[in-house]
């Protein structure tokens, strides 16, 4: 009778654990990832502490080595999370004075399907921009660029969608930068404004160095404010 007591007992335990929020995460390692839920979360409330009860107990710590780590920051944990069948990356990062919960895409998604992700109803065309630039020097790898930007405050906190898509001279390839992320608004850059187009002519090139530059006709190009 008493090993039948302490049997469940010690099942009772397992369970509350593996149920206790603290333990399970509002984000859950390698299952679909609730974008409204993300976009939803204020990360004002929490500290990096905190990671637990974000990522779950299974989250991946840092492995030490400094060059891991984000620019200016001293700490991470993260999961992988499923959007749409693939695999990114959720990482909660500890900076000096704030910290971040950021979305990391896959390198081969584009501008486009990683906007998608994000409902309409949150995106705002006063906090919104998206451009595509050519090369038309050649002095870059990449022929073209296109560059979203939008973003959301939800609270306290401000959410930013940054995307770099890169075409490459062989036109065959190309790779892209894209994250979302949630600060503070007292920590977090400026909302996202639309900017402007401004069309000049190009009629010759003055550059000073060994470079061996191709003869560029007379033509158009145009700068973003």
């Amino acid at each position: 009778m008493k090993r039948s007591i302490k049997f469940i007992t010690f099942s009772l335990c397992l369970f509350c654990i593996a149920y206790n929020p603290v333990y399970a995460g509002i984000f859950k390692n390698n299952k679909d990832f609730e974008i409204t839920k993300f976009l939803n979360f204020d990360i004002a409330n929490y500290q990096f502490e905190d990671h637990a009860k974000i990522l779950g107990k299974n989250s991946i710590a840092w492995n030490g080595e400094a060059d891991q780590l984000p620019k200016d920051a001293v700490d991470t944990k993260e999961i992988k999370v499923i959007i749409n069948g693939k695999s990114e990356t959720l990482t909660l990062i500890q900076y000096k004075e704030k910290i971040s919960l950021t979305l990391k895409f896959h390198s081969n998604i584009t501008c486009k399907n990683a906007e998608e992700i994000v409902p309409k109803k949150y995106i705002k065309k006063e906090n919104y921009y998206t451009y595509e630039h050519t090369n038309i020097l050649f002095l870059l790898p990449f022929t073209k660029n296109t560059r979203t930007r939008f973003s959301i405050d939800n609270g306290s906190s401000r959410i930013h969608f940054s995307c770099l898509e890169l075409f490459f001279l062989d036109s065959k390839s190309r790779t892209t930068i894209a994250s979302i992320s949630i600060q503070t608004k007292n920590n977090s850059e400026p909302k996202v404004v639309p900017i402007k187009s401004i069309i000049c002519t190009l009629d010759k090139i003055i550059v000073k160095g060994d470079y061996k530059w191709n003869v560029v006709e007379p033509t158009q190009i145009i700068f973003h404010l």
